[in-house]
């Protein structure tokens, strides 16, 4: 498996998936929506597996959605970035053991998603959670995909 914005490895029955984009503050872009699918297949699909940790490199746990990779995307084009970050959230969902997100620093937007659509959270005293869209007075995106943070935060 060739992962290029997350590191995998399993060690004693635990799969760590650790988003790893320090450098764009571990923003989610559709690489890292391909690779978070693949890890979540293969932990799934081990039979060694228990349990799954999700955590981010750096400081930051998910600043969200790569704004940078959106630029100059055509509408079309958005809808399938989405799509992709909703196949990634339904496959950390998806998981058959426990999957915990371990949250160290700042979670925005796609990073609530993430931690949202595991069965627990371990947050460090650094950790907040914000989701930007609130502010912007909509909870849905204007693509006509609905929003999973609002509809993921009342089951946290």
């Amino acid at each position: 498996m060739k992962l290029t914005t997350l590191r995998y490895g399993v060690e004693g029955g635990v799969a760590t998936l650790t988003l790893d984009r320090p450098e764009a503050r571990n923003a989610l872009n559709r690489a890292m929506c391909d690779d978070i699918v693949a890890a979540a297949t293969a932990a799934r699909d081990d039979a060694e597996v228990r349990l799954v940790l999700i955590r981010g490199s750096g400081p930051v746990f998910c600043a969200g959605a790569d704004l940078k990779e959106r630029k100059g995307m055509s509408p079309d084009e958005v809808r399938a970035r989405r799509l992709a970050a909703y196949a990634a959230y339904g496959a950390i969902e998806g998981l058959p053991m426990p999957a915990i997100a371990v949250v160290h620093g700042p979670a925005v937007g796609s990073g609530c998603d993430i931690a949202a659509c595991c069965d627990f959270v371990i947050a460090t005293p650094e950790a907040t959670f914000a989701t930007p869209e609130a502010l912007w007075g909509r909870s849905a995106p204007t693509s006509g995909c609905r929003a999973f943070s609002a509809s993921r935060l009342p089951r946290t």
